[in-house]
């Protein structure tokens, strides 16, 4: 098995957008770069869809750099977690090239001395092309406390400087615990649009909420967490495009609905029987 396995063990920023890089998921529809949810200084991220094309200088067209559909961001009482602050103890990331699924573990002292194990894992599903998913599991070794998730679509993305989105719409609701956003490309009118839903479980009762940020809508959920006990954070994704669909927002929030209807376990299932499925006959 551990022939399937690229591995990073330990962080190095100077090789940041290196791995970034190699760490990159796709199926075929679209791609992901391997950046870090919670961002990163420096960071690159970058999700292309096939087809999804704008004017751009010298070259004439390029793939357009669509919303950042991988943003999440964890907050532990006063602060966030994010890896060029506090104390990196531990760090593995390792791509399953078997099952196209990327994990990272990181164990992490905050700045106020607190210490936490985070675990992310994510897929970009080759069952269904236009679902993306990642969970983060999150344990306290000795901080109790208010934990929190920010969970966006960040449409405030370029390729090298060169912005090529108009705003659209964009809505949701924390009640309902989904939002969207959809935006078109500049000159060649393509319009995407992706639709996010966040769960939060652990042992105590969660507050949800949505933010309508302009170009950045965000769903947030609270909760506690004492020493000891895992808090896991699951964002589903889906993503459509007009080339093929005529109402894309429809689309996406009613894939939404039927994947996190499944849930995150038998979403993942079915990603991994086509990854078997296809080495069976390539291998």
């Amino acid at each position: 098995m551990h022939t399937w396995i690229v591995e990073e063990a330990g962080f190095c920023p100077e090789h940041l957008q290196r791995y970034e890089t190699l760490f990159t998921l796709g199926n075929g529809y679209l791609g992901t770069r391997g950046s870090f949810e919670e961002r990163y200084p420096s960071a690159q991220p970058l999700t292309l869809i096939h087809g999804v094309y704008d004017d751009a200088p010298i070259v004439h067209t390029e793939l357009a750099n669509a919303p950042n559909w991988l943003a999440l961001e964890i907050r532990l009482g006063d602060h966030r977690f994010r890896l060029d602050q506090g104390e990196i103890l531990n760090f593995r990331r390792r791509l399953d090239l078997r099952h196209g699924l990327l994990t990272r573990q990181v164990r992490w002292r905050g700045p106020d001395g607190h210490t936490f194990d985070v675990e992310f894992e994510r897929f970009v599903s080759m069952a269904d092309p236009h679902v993306m998913a990642v969970r983060v599991q999150v344990t306290s070794a000795d901080y109790e406390g208010a934990i929190a998730f920010n969970a966006g679509l960040d449409g405030m993305v370029d390729n090298d400087g060169l912005r090529h989105w108009h705003w659209v719409d964009q809505g949701g609701t924390g009640e309902g615990r989904w939002a969207y956003l959809t935006l078109a490309t500049r000159h060649t009118h393509i319009t995407v649009a992706e639709a996010a839903s966040l769960d939060v479980v652990g042992k105590f009762p969660v507050e949800y909420g949505f933010e309508d940020c302009p170009w950045y809508p965000r769903l947030t959920a609270v909760t506690r967490i004492v020493p000891g006990d895992t808090v896991v954070a699951t964002k589903v994704t889906s993503v459509f495009t007009s080339r093929e669909a005529e109402d894309v927002t429809h689309s996406a929030l009613k894939e939404l609905q039927r994947a996190t209807g499944v849930g995150y376990t038998v979403l993942r299932e079915a990603h991994c029987a086509v990854w078997d499925a296809l080495w069976s006959r390539s291998d």
